[in-house]
């Protein structure tokens, strides 16, 4: 079956069919194509059908009927009315459900297993009936952390089993649960989403097509192609409402129901190139048909398996979002003998339970935020394949991945990307990866919604899912006139200035339209035209805010080339960029000392210049960046990091890096050169260079018939036995370069080639310069006629004369009808071959490695010679180097001055010579740079928050911090930044110094910066002062001096005790008049970094002393006060006064009494211990209480 003809159904539906049925008399008929005459004849009547392997299902009008008896086609009808065949089908079907029956049916589920089992309407058709899926989960009312598995069926309306399936299904799981330990774990385990109809009005008509007549597998939006009477990108509320599910949901694996054959097709079904998840899918679908019923289920990509097609489900689900998707046809008949329903359903049974076993097996994990511990919508990439998503809920992925050891890179809105790397995968298990995410204030792609190449462009690999996340130089190429639609996560909003800053991917600005939307079907409104990276104002818009944003290709430049149309990197909202933004704006290879082509190829040593440019608020200082891979064919020579500088707002800055290919690296191998950079201001970021080392283009036919070269013949080389080739898994290509010949140069050979089929066009060429590509003047032969087939033909060509020696492909190509002369452009039918030619002799070709390219001033780089062909001399030039000039082989030369020099190597052989240099290959470092003294703050409180300190120096690449003493704290940084994480109890002077160091070794350290560091104050001391007091006194209170106090803070309480007035360390209280009791009096100490701690309390007795006045008080005189023991008192009183003194300790118990007339005394307390004691004077009308103090 030609490919051709396989793609009869992309452009099949033009023909409109009636909303509630099919077209008056139509009929469908079986058509048997054996030839390309009739596949084009077919072709261009353009009818509504559907294309097996031999022939075509088709549903005709018996106006089309006769054009096709008058083309005299071989066919057959199989059902004369479709409408009458129909009419009454769901009456005398009893074993299949209705559309009402399968509701019934469904709701009934709900009803009985209201714990396991949940309907949910997510709209409804066009004819008003519901789009409908039941969730069947333990706890199924909980968003819960599970895999999810997708089912659906009844897309296309006539393959009435599918649904069957589904609803068979789930009436068997809610049954078995708690009954069936398999199905009760995975229930419990997973949750289960199983969609009943997606196109219930084509299941009620019986009828393909939804009520508009559009085939709804035509209708979705990863890249969408306009067939099968789709109007746009999920032009039709099923497809809308499907959308809604899949997008709402995070399936691991997501099963679409078919029938009309049997076979699981898997992605991709619009582009011949393999999926980058390929093999797990097809391990996946192995896992599906090998425990199914099927004594054989084939499975494989849908574009080669089945045909190729555009808008399919199962290239979005798995292209929008990563699930494992496929279509999966069922029975070969659309509507099965009632009596096979159960057949088939306990066909995909086994099937259906190991997809939601083998959805919990790979990776999983929750993404949250570092610092808030909540969980965060995000995007997870594992290696190169397609991105799942989180839960935004719960923050929790699933992917499914066979075993093996892989990197885990997460991308989110708001949050700095990250990796963990090294994850380690076994069979039949799930490894655990839990991720946080530092916060980083930006908003970028969420994901992506739909895309359009026209005409697919198999040229370019159409890696959509690149510009998801900041911009990394990974890039999605629209295609001539393509465009994409993006979801920003949130609504942004129209702010002062530019909004939004669309990034071109590549070096070469290309324009396009940006468009926004508030919805993610449009109305698009332009916001202006751009070319390369270009910022957008809602100003220039109708809309002032919108969540979706439509990029849609200018239309210039080629369409079938890699890289066709605008290179999207990312889109980013301009109001979340605050400070320094760096990105990638360009780089360029300079390889002049080797094929001198722009690019890094097997065996070169190039230079890449860097230039990184500044789209921040603010000027990004001290920026270094390193260049490593650990790719094993790629050596960055640069090792140090390299020194862009200060970079001001919108300014760039450019470094250069050495960077050698093996020449063992094989042809097409493809991997990345990481650019990390940061600075003082600016956290490290990494840009990504992509390395492709060139390889042949690969073109795809079809040779099924016979088409292209059943024999070729060359001198040495006879393949004359050949037929369709197949090779490394492209349809139409043999892979014969084994098969080698030699070829003098100016020699005129014989080919010899024929075809298994007529009119065939055949054209040779040979890759006389080696760069994998086949140019016009390498094209020796152009469209040979192969009229007859098997016929072996006969022609020459000569080979130049001035082709080099060595070993060169050749390819020779045939197509069906049309011209070959393009060597790399896919054929219908047709077939290419390769082959090996040898065109004797030495070639010769200067080239050498140096054993070091970075060094110290006064040391040596020894160099080794590498080159090719018979050499009889060699001539070498060294700036800046001792020697300056050799004619050795291997020289060893020594560089004293600082700086980047050149090394270049001229060969000979006596008659020929060949050149081969590196610009700035050697860089000599000069001693280390002492930095500056660093800056930042010098007068900090005791326990301060982390401070940051810069320093510069020019040409530093490595830094070094130190903090005397070392008590006081921690250094961390990065470059020419640090922050000092300070002790909590230190205090004084600290100094901070910084240096540098290279090759050469360590700078000395700068001056000093001296960081006074102030303690909080000292903890406050005892109070000293009267305890008992009288009401209306004066009394007087202090405190040692408080260390580090430059106040001091008293409390007497309660407030209204008295009035308090202080100076310092000392207080005084006038009492109150009225107060009586105990009151209660603190200090504490105060500086400019805070408080210390509160003394402890002073209690104080407050008494009514009213029966002494004042001045009777002030004349009772204690001395000495503190005492060893032996006081005098004078107590001031008349001579014909009696007083009683009472002496009491602080307990209260008496130690001394004395009463008489006499004024003037002395007490004798020598043998009572130290302390504070309380004396007591009372007359018959008054009291008076002082306090005494033992100290001996």
């Amino acid at each position: 079956m030609k490919h051709f003809l396989l793609t009869l159904l992309i452009s099949l539906f033009c023909i409109s069919i009636f909303g509630q049925g099919w077209r008056k008399d139509e009929m469908e008929i079986k058509v048997n194509i054996d030839t390309e005459e009739q596949a084009s004849m077919l072709y261009r009547l353009k009818l509504n059908g559907d294309i097996y392997p031999g022939y075509a299902r088709l549903f005709v009008t018996p106006v089309e009927v006769e054009r096709i008896k008058s083309l005299n086609f071989d066919y057959e009808v199989l059902i004369p009315d479709l409408n009458k065949h129909y009419e009454n089908f769901w009456e005398t079907r009893d074993a299949y459900h209705s559309y009402d029956e399968i509701i019934e049916l469904a709701d009934s589920l709900v009803e009985h297993f209201p714990d396991i089992c949940k309907k949910i309407i997510y709209g409804t058709s066009l004819g008003g009936r519901q789009l409908a899926c039941l969730k069947i989960s333990s706890n199924v009312n909980m968003n819960e952390i599970k895999p999810q598995v997708g089912f659906d069926g009844g897309i296309h309306g006539d393959e009435i089993g599918c649904s069957e399936n589904v609803i068979r299904f789930a009436r068997d799981l809610c049954l078995n649960y708690g009954n069936d330990p398999t199905i009760t774990n995975l229930i419990n385990t997973r949750e289960i989403w199983l969609y009943l109809m997606v196109n219930p009005d084509g299941r009620v008509n019986m009828v393909r097509y939804n009520n508009n007549g559009v085939d709804l597998n035509r209708d979705w939006g990863y890249m969408w192609e306009n067939e099968g009477g789709s109007t746009g990108a999920f032009s039709q509320i099923e497809s809308k409402v499907l959308r809604d599910f899949v997008f709402e949901n995070n399936f691991v694996v997501h099963t679409s129901y078919h029938s009309g054959t049997e076979y699981i097709s898997c992605p991709w079904s619009y582009r011949a190139s393999q999926p980058p998840d390929y093999n797990h899918i097809l391990q996946l679908a192995g896992v599906y048909a090998n425990v199914s019923g099927y004594s054989n289920m084939p499975y494989g990509q849908g574009y080669s398996g089945m045909y190729p097609i555009n808008g399919s489900t199962k290239d979005s689900n798995y292209g929008l979002k990563g699930s494992v998707s496929w279509s999966l046809e069922i029975s070969m008949s659309k509507q099965p003998p009632a009596s096979q329903i159960m057949m088939y359903y306990n066909y995909n049974r086994p099937g259906m339970i190991a997809m939601i076993e083998y959805a919990g097996y790979g990776i999983r994990g929750i993404v949250t935020d570092a610092v808030t511990g909540e969980p965060v919508a995000a995007s997870v990439f594992v290696n190169n394949f397609l991105p799942c998503f989180t839960d935004p809920e719960n923050g929790d992925f699933h992917k499914y991945l066979t075993p093996g050891t892989y990197s885990v890179k997460v991308k989110a809105n708001g949050y700095a990307t990250t990796t963990v790397n090294n994850v380690v995968v076994t069979a039949n298990n799930a490894t655990e990866v839990n991720i946080t995410l530092q916060p980083e204030d930006h908003k970028s792609i969420y994901r992506v919604i739909s895309c359009h190449i026209p005409n697919n462009n198999p040229a370019d690999p159409g890696a959509a899912w690149n510009v998801i996340g900041p911009p990394d130089n990974q890039y999605y190429s629209l295609g001539k006139n393509g465009w994409i639609v993006v979801d920003m996560q949130e609504m942004i909003y129209d702010g002062a200035g530019p909004d939004i800053i669309v990034f071109e991917g590549d070096n070469t600005p290309e324009g396009y339209t940006l468009y926004a939307g508030s919805t993610m079907d449009g109305p698009w409104h332009s916001m202006g035209t751009g070319s390369g990276t270009t910022e957008f104002d809602f100003a220039n818009c109708t809309l002032s805010e919108a969540r979706y944003f439509r990029v849609l290709d200018d239309g210039d430049g080629s369409a079938n080339v890699n890289g066709a149309g605008f290179d999207l990197d990312a889109i980013q909202v301009l109001s979340s960029i605050t400070g320094p933004y760096i990105i990638m704006s360009d780089y360029v290879v300079d390889d002049s000392a080797g094929n001198n082509n722009g690019q890094l190829d097997p065996g070169e040593t190039a230079t890449f210049v860097i230039t990184l440019k500044n789209v921040g608020t603010e000027t990004a200082l001290d920026i270094i960046g390193s260049l490593t891979s650990s790719d094993e064919y790629i050596t960055v020579l640069t090792t140090s990091p390299q020194v862009f500088g200060n970079i001001e707002i919108n300014n760039t800055a450019t470094a250069q890096y050495t960077v050698s290919a093996s020449s063992s690296a094989p042809a097409g191998h493809t991997t990345n050169l990481n650019l990390e950079y940061a600075g003082t201001n600016l956290n490290s970021q990494v840009k990504t260079i992509p390395v492709l080392f060139p390889d042949y283009c690969y073109p795809t036919a079809s040779c099924s018939f016979g088409d292209g070269f059943t024999g070729f013949s060359l001198e040495q080389i006879n393949n004359m036995n050949s037929g369709c080739s197949n090779d490394n898994g492209i349809s139409g290509y043999g892979d014969f370069t084994s098969m080698t010949t030699e070829l003098q140069p100016g020699n005129t050979y014989t080919v010899s080639w024929k075809s298994g089929y007529s009119n065939q066009k055949a054209s040779l060429w040979i890759d006389l310069d080696n760069d994998m590509s086949f140019s016009d003047n390498e094209r020796l032969i152009t469209d040979f006629s192969l009229s007859q087939s098997n016929t072996l033909y006969t022609t020459n060509f000569t080979l130049p004369e001035s082709v080099l020696p060595g070993e060169k492909r050749l390819r020779i190509r045939a197509n069906w009808q049309s011209s070959s002369s393009n060597p790399c452009s896919n054929f219908t039918y047709g077939e290419t071959e390769d082959y090996t030619v040898i065109i004797p002799g030495n070639t010769l070709n200067a080239a050498f490695i140096p054993s070091v390219t970075e060094i110290c001033h006064g040391d040596q780089v020894q160099f080794t010679d590498q080159s090719t062909g018979n050499i009889t001399g060699w001539q070498w030039t060294f700036e800046g180097g001792t020697p300056s000039t050799s004619n050795l082989q291997n020289p060893l030369v020594t560089y004293q001055t600082p700086g980047d020099f050149d090394v270049s190597l001229t060969v000979t052989d006596g008659s020929n010579s060949n050149t081969y240099s590196q610009l700035n290959l050697i860089h000599v470092f000069d001693d280390s740079p002492v930095p500056s003294m660093p800056s930042g703050p010098s007068n900090l409180c005791q326990a301060n928050e982390p401070t940051s300190y810069t320093s510069s120096a020019p040409n530093a690449t490595s830094w070094l911090w130190k903090l005397e003493p070392a008590q006081a704290g921690t250094i961390s940084f990065q470059g020419a930044a640090a922050t000092v994480n300070w002790n909590e109890s230190f205090s004084g002077s600290a100094l901070l110094s910084a240096a540098t160091s290279n090759l050469c070794g360590e700078s000395q350290y700068s001056n000093p910066l001296v960081i006074e560091i102030m303690p909080f104050p000292a903890d406050a001391s005892t109070i000293e002062g009267e305890d008992k007091v009288c009401q209306g006194g004066i009394d007087s209170y202090e405190t040692n001096e408080i260390e580090a106090a430059t106040s001091y803070e008293w409390i007497l309480t309660p407030a209204q005790a008295g009035n308090l007035t202080s100076t310092e360390n000392q207080c005084q209280i006038e009492w109150s008049k009225t107060y009586e009791g105990t009151a209660s009096l603190k200090v504490r100490g105060s500086n400019e970094c805070g408080f210390g701690n509160w003394s402890p309390l002073f209690d104080i007795l407050v008494e009514n002393c009213s029966g002494i006045n004042k001045v009777v008080s002030n004349k009772i005189i204690i001395y000495p006060n503190p005492a060893n023991g032996l006081f005098y008192v004078k107590t001031g009183f008349p001579d014909n006064i009696k007083v009683r003194i009472t002496i009491t300790n602080i307990s209260g118990i008496k130690i001394y009494e004395h009463e008489g007339m006499d004024n003037d005394f002395t007490i004798d307390l020598k043998n009572v211990s130290n302390g504070i004691y309380y004396i007591k004077f009372e007359t018959e009308e008054h009291t008076l209480v002082k306090k005494i103090m033992i100290n001996q």
